[in-house]
């Protein structure tokens, strides 16, 4: 086969899978616990995310309901979480405080890249803008990424 039909056939592949990800279900996650509830596709979130696929596709009450609820995951961080899911990319934000929950999150569902990317996008900011961690960033990053 020609290599720029493999390429065509990769990327319709690619966009096959999106559409399949895109369509069926959509399932609400609670977050914060003060009743904000974010609308997901079904398909998108299991495939990325192995913890929600037991939530939403085994024997819990997720999957019946079609709801889960998060009280102790901040808000903002899940926001950056579902701009990443639907974009695989960060929004650009200046408040490190918001990436570094983001990285908390990240770490709690174990997802690895989304780590990854909340790290490097966290370590231009602060190259560019000359910036250091002061010793509450430090422990708040401490914090969130250790058992409690």
């Amino acid at each position: 086969m020609c290599s720029w039909i493999k390429g065509i056939c990769t990327k319709m592949s690619a966009s096959f899978g999106q559409s399949r990800q895109l369509s069926g279900d959509v399932v609400a996650i609670e977050v914060s616990g003060n009743g904000k509830t974010f609308k997901v596709h079904k398909n998108l979130l299991c495939d990325k995310v192995p913890v929600f696929a037991a939530m939403f596709k085994g024997n819990f009450q997720e999957a019946s309901t079609g709801l889960a609820k998060l009280p102790e995951d901040d808000e903002k961080a899940f926001e950056y979480f579902i701009g990443w899911l639907y974009r695989g990319a960060l929004d650009p934000t200046t408040d490190c405080g918001h990436l570094l929950n983001l990285y908390g999150f990240a770490k709690k569902y174990d997802l690895v890249s989304l780590m990854d990317l909340t790290i490097d996008t966290m370590i231009k900011y602060l190259v560019a803008a000359n910036i250091l961690l002061t010793g509450f960033d430090v422990d708040h990053i401490y914090r969130i990424t250790h058992e409690k």
